[in-house]
């Protein structure tokens, strides 16, 4: 199944199209080092340039987050999922490419 991909490195965001062969995102990021991404576009997060690429391999250790699909993509098996709750973040400022957040 082919899912719509974001990733977030340090530097950018890559946007593109992820053929899914596992249950879930999470499953595919705990087993593959590399993921191969179709219809690739790239953002820089220093001056927000973008370009086309097609196809592009994105290394696990390189993303920093990641969202498939429409709403993170199929749930796959209710065995797998994990219970959690909403935990307040604080921070005085976070700057995270063009985005800053303060306190």
């Amino acid at each position: 199944m082919l899912i719509p991909f974001t990733g977030f490195g340090i530097d950018h965001i890559a946007r593109g199209n992820l053929e899914l062969v596992e249950e879930r995102l999470t499953d595919a990021l705990a087993v593959r080092e590399e993921l191969l991404l179709v219809d690739v576009v790239l953002e820089g997060l220093a001056d927000l340039a973008t370009f086309a690429i097609g196809d592009h391999v994105v290394a696990r250790r390189e993303l920093l987050a990641a969202i498939g699909g429409d709403r993170g993509g199929p749930r796959g098996t209710r065995s797998k999922r994990v219970a959690t709750t909403r935990q307040r973040l604080r921070a005085l400022q976070l700057c995270i490419g063009r985005w800053a957040l303060r306190r």
